[in-house]
């Protein structure tokens, strides 16, 4: 046994002290070292069971995170396309209107030529044919008229265009009317 007396006395500077306690056997006796491996082992398990449930948690958490931030990402990428393909209709749609708005416009013969097949394609009784003042003498000396179809001057079409109206139907050849139809077929 060690007394206190000895220790004052026999202490040395630099000396590393030796303490004795809950693990020494010399202290402890077999029952009692028992309860401390038993307490020692459940607090492991338990210590293993509560990281085990905290780290089930965290990983649940961080997929709920990972699927919002996939969800989120496959919206952005659905509406970056949307805005994609809409610039690139735009685009097309401005050329298409540049292009049919560049002069000169097609020669009258080739306007003739088209008003020739649209009457062929007609079965209405009266067809009035009305295109721009500036085409129609090309027009009228080309285009073989029956005796129901007249050609009429219209100074609010442009060169190049023409509108075939007849009892049930009518025939469009204007730009607005191509654009139209090039927008719906885009879009």
């Amino acid at each position: 046994m060690i007394s206190l007396n000895r220790v004052i006395r026999d202490a040395q500077v630099g000396a590393t002290p030796a303490f004795f306690g809950n693990s020494d056997t010399r202290f402890v006796d077999g029952e009692v070292a028992e309860i401390i491996r038993s307490a020692e082992a459940a607090a492991y398990q338990r210590g293993r069971h509560d990281g085990a449930a905290t780290a089930r948690s965290e990983m649940a958490t961080t997929a709920q995170r990972i699927e919002s931030a996939l969800r989120t990402a496959a919206v952005e990428a659905h509406n970056m396309r949307a805005a994609v393909v809409t610039e690139a209709l735009e685009a097309a749609l401005t050329v298409a209107e540049y292009v049919m708005g560049v002069r000169p416009v097609a020669d009258p013969t080739a306007l003739a030529n088209r008003i020739q097949e649209a009457i062929a394609g007609l079965d209405d009784e009266a067809i009035v044919v009305s295109v721009h003042p500036g085409d129609w003498d090309a027009v009228s000396a080309i285009v073989q008229l029956p005796l129901h179809i007249s050609i009429d001057r219209d100074p609010t079409l442009q060169p190049g265009e023409a509108r075939l109206r007849g009892t049930w139907s009518s025939i469009d050849m204007t730009r607005q009317a191509a654009m139209a139809i090039a927008r719906e077929v885009l879009q």
